[in-house]
């Protein structure tokens, strides 16, 4: 959100506004270590900081953000039987999809929307929550059932009882790897393995 736009669009998104010290205000200024952009901090300031260079994550402060309509790069799908080339997976058993499996941001929305038709207390079905959090998984998940949201950053991804990962299935990968006969070449300069999910059995691989 533009520094313009800032306290205009902050006000707009808080409930009861006073809590805000000043909501005629917008404080401005170059802070360490806590975000830039528009954010609220600790529920009683609307600030902006101008310099992205020195930026920090903080828990008090809420960054006011643009809502992301998102496009999937391929339409998701779902089959005669009600089954989707997608499946939920347990955040307290995964923090972060297997290899391969993974749903990219720009299809979440849409294949998180999929999964949770069921599921009536997702509170915005148009907004991409997409940040770096570290107590969460990583990639496309739900939070809580009531969040969708996507961590870019694997490297301190955690398991999550309160997540549950948006990944393809085994099935939906196999799919994209099929070339003839349902099996491909892939180079031993840039695998080591097959990807998870596309392994072929020990005893189909002669034949394969």
């Amino acid at each position: 959100v533009a520094q313009e736009d800032c306290l205009a669009t902050a006000l707009s998104l808080i409930s009861d506004i006073s809590t805000i010290a000043n909501p005629t205000s917008l404080l401005v200024d170059d802070w360490d270590g806590i975000p830039c952009g528009c954010f609220i901090y600790n529920n009683a300031l609307i600030d902006f900081d101008f310099n992205c260079e020195n930026r920090g994550k903080h828990l008090a402060a809420n960054l006011v953000c643009a809502e992301q309509q998102v496009a999937p790069t391929t339409q998701p799908t779902a089959s005669s039987n009600g089954n989707s080339d997608y499946e939920l997976l347990s955040g307290e058993a995964y923090k972060k999809c297997p290899n391969g499996l993974e749903v990219p941001q720009e299809d979440c929305l849409a294949v998180a929307d999929l999964l949770t038709q069921d599921i009536n207390t997702i509170s915005n079905r148009n907004y991409l929550h997409v940040y770096d959090w570290t107590f969460t998984p990583c990639g496309c998940f739900i939070w809580d059932d009531s969040l969708i949201d996507y961590d870019f950053n694997c490297g301190n991804a955690v398991f999550q009882p309160s997540a549950k990962l948006v990944c393809k299935k085994p099935t939906s990968r196999k799919r994209e790897l099929s070339t003839n006969n349902d099996y491909i070449k892939l180079s031993g300069s840039l695998y080591d393995k097959c990807p998870s999910g596309a392994e072929v059995a020990q005893e189909d691989c002669l034949a394969a």
